[in-house]
C-alpha cells in the first residue's frame, strides 16, 4: 500500500475521532497523564467502535495482510494519544494471529527507536494487547526476542520486555527470561523501570510466593519503596 495512501487514511479516521471527542475526556485523561502526551477526548470504547465500523466501510478485510499491518503501524506516528491506541487496537483486532512475528517484532522495534511510544499507558497497552498475546501465539522464539529487549536505552523498551509477560496464563514456562529482565529492569534509575518488576512479581505471587521473596531479598537494595510495595501486595 502506497504511503501516502496510508496518511490519507489515518488522516481519514484522524477527523472521526474528533468529531466524537470531548473536551471533558480530553481534559481528564491530559491531567491523569500529566500531561506527558496529548489527547484527542476519545474513550477507549468508543475509539474500538469507531475502528470496527471503519474497517468495515473500507473494507480494509480486502487489503492485505501486509498492507493492513503497515496501515496500523502508521497509527503510532501520531501524536495523539487515541492515534497510537488506534493502531495497538487495530493490531489486535485484525492482525495478531496472521503476521510473522519475526518481521511484526522488527517493526515494533522501529517504534521504540523512532521514540513513537513515550508514556507508561500507551507502552503498557502496547504491551498487554499485542506483545503479550503475540508470545501467547508464537511461543517461546518470540518471548526470547522480546526479553532480550530489558538491553533497551529506551526506557519503553526495556519496560516492555517485562510488561509483556505480566497477563501470560503460564508465566512458569518462560520465569527464567522474566528473571533476568527483572533483575535488568530493577538496577535502572527510573521509576517506570522499576514499576513494572514490582507489577511482574505482584502477579507471579499470586502462584510463587518463594519465588517473589527471594528476589526481592535478593535485589532489595534495588527497589523503590514503591515497587517494593507492589510486588509484596499479595504476601
Amino acid at each position: 500500500m502506497a504511503v501516502n495512501k496510508n496518511k490519507k487514511l489515518v488522516t481519514e479516521f484522524s477527523e472521526i475521532l474528533n468529531f466524537n471527542s470531548t473536551t471533558k475526556t480530553k481534559d481528564w485523561w491530559e491531567k491523569y497523564m500529566k500531561h506527558v502526551i496529548p489527547f484527542r477526548g476519545v474513550g477507549i470504547p468508543k475509539i474500538r467502535k469507531l475502528l470496527s465500523e471503519f474497517y468495515k466501510e473500507k473494507k480494509l478485510n480486502q487489503f492485505s495482510e501486509n498492507d493492513q499491518f503497515s496501515l496500523a503501524l502508521e497509527f503510532f506516528t501520531g501524536k495523539y494519544s487515541e492515534d497510537k491506541m488506534t493502531g495497538i487496537l487495530f493490531i489486535q483486532n485484525y492482525l495478531l494471529e496472521k503476521v510473522n512475528p519475526g518481521e511484526a517484532l522488527s517493526e515494533f522495534e522501529k517504534i521504540f527507536e523512532k521514540n513513537l511510544i513515550y508514556d507508561w499507558n500507551i507502552c503498557d497497552w502496547f504491551c498487554v494487547r499485542n506483545l503479550g498475546p503475540m508470545i501467547e501465539i508464537c511461543g517461546r522464539k518470540t518471548a526470547e526476542r522480546i526479553s532480550s529487549w530489558h538491553s533497551s536505552e529506551n526506557l519503553w523498551q526495556a519496560r516492555s520486555s517485562v510488561v509483556a509477560f505480566v497477563y501470560l496464563n503460564d508465566k512458569t514456562k518462560y520465569l527464567k527470561l522474566i528473571e533476568k529482565s527483572c533483575k535488568k529492569l530493577i538496577m535502572k534509575e527510573e521509576r517506570f523501570a522499576k514499576t513494572a518488576v514490582g507489577w511482574m512479581l505482584r502477579e507471579i505471587s499470586k502462584k510463587d510466593e518463594i519465588f517473589v521473596k527471594n528476589f526481592v531479598s535478593e535485589n532489595n537494595n534495588y527497589f523503590s519503596n514503591e515497587s517494593r510495595k507492589n510486588a509484596l501486595k499479595y504476601l
